[in-house]
């Protein structure tokens, strides 16, 4: 899954840009700065589920899901093109993974939409063809897929594919955030806190949209969180809580030159009772949330 911030990281709140870039970047924030461009498109960009059976060898699963996907399941359409393109049970063959995806799209699945525009957007297994993106995007968008939205609405944003339209931008980024979708409210909130898109700076409804993304499991949406309790952005300043979600974005994969030293000093701030109880209370959200993002 290729790095995502505000639609393709364009705008971020002290985070991270890519995993390369991971490293220069401070886990202090907030600051506003602008990405360079995206790394190279790794295997599954859309953040769909993987193909469903688990207790079976790579071969085997690939012969169950063809032979379901022959007989018109539509689930099983996607999941043919997802392990040609991950090389999971046959050889990888991102023509062939772009082909299942496609017959996906002729049988009316939103997920074959959303995975298909991906290949014609960074051009796997095809020529890149931004305009047959965005319009499979607007689709799946259309269809109610929340990661369609989000990046239909950095193509908006960008005026890659379609002509720029910010305010459509920030229409389909609130679209997907509302639904859960917690790159978009971590972003959302990073426009309304700082400004952009047409919207004013309101620092109460950030501190709304950072907590739904970090409620939501997303590693820079906590982060970003603990940097407006630690800070005092939207209102009285909350170490330990800030604390809680420090906690909980390092455990969520997210890495920065100083987010221990942070750590540590505001452990030192709070004391060791409540430290121990931020400690607790990460460790109980981590274990709700399941295997770390990567």
């Amino acid at each position: 899954m290729r790095a995502m911030s505000v639609f393709g990281a364009v705008i971020v709140l002290a985070l991270w840009l890519t995993p390369a870039l991971a490293a220069k970047e401070s886990a202090k924030g907030p600051k506003i700065f602008v990405s360079p461009p995206e790394e190279a498109f790794p295997p599954s960009r859309p953040e769909t589920p993987p193909p469903r059976a688990r207790a079976v060898s790579p071969s085997a699963l690939f012969a169950y899901e063809l032979a379901a996907a022959e007989k018109g399941d539509k689930l099983s359409l996607v999941n043919v093109g997802i392990l040609y393109e991950q090389g999971v049970g046959v050889a990888r063959d991102y023509t062939r993974a772009l082909g299942w995806y496609e017959k996906a799209v002729a049988a009316g699945v939103a997920d074959g939409y959303l995975r298909a525009g991906a290949c014609y957007e960074v051009g796997m297994g095809t020529a890149t063809d931004l305009g047959k993106a965005a319009s499979y995007y607007a689709v799946a968008a259309g269809m109610g897929m929340p990661q369609a939205r989000w990046l239909l609405a950095e193509m908006y944003f960008q005026g890659r594919g379609v002509p720029r339209d910010v305010s459509k931008a920030g229409e389909l980024l609130e679209q997907a955030a509302s639904a859960g979708h917690g790159a978009a409210a971590n972003a959302l909130a990073v426009l309304l806190l700082n400004g952009g898109l047409g919207k004013p700076k309101d620092a109460a409804r950030a501190a709304e949209w950072f907590n739904k993304s970090a409620e939501a499991g997303y590693p820079e949406g906590a982060k970003n969180y603990a940097v407006v309790l630690r800070n005092g952005l939207a209102g009285k300043k909350d170490p330990a809580a800030a604390l809680h979600w420090y906690l909980v974005a390092r455990g969520r994969g997210l890495r920065a030159p100083d987010l221990d030293a942070i750590i540590g000093e505001l452990k030192k701030e709070v004391g060791p009772e409540k430290a121990r109880r931020a400690e607790e209370s990460a460790a109980r959200r981590l274990k709700e949330f399941g295997k770390p993002e990567q």
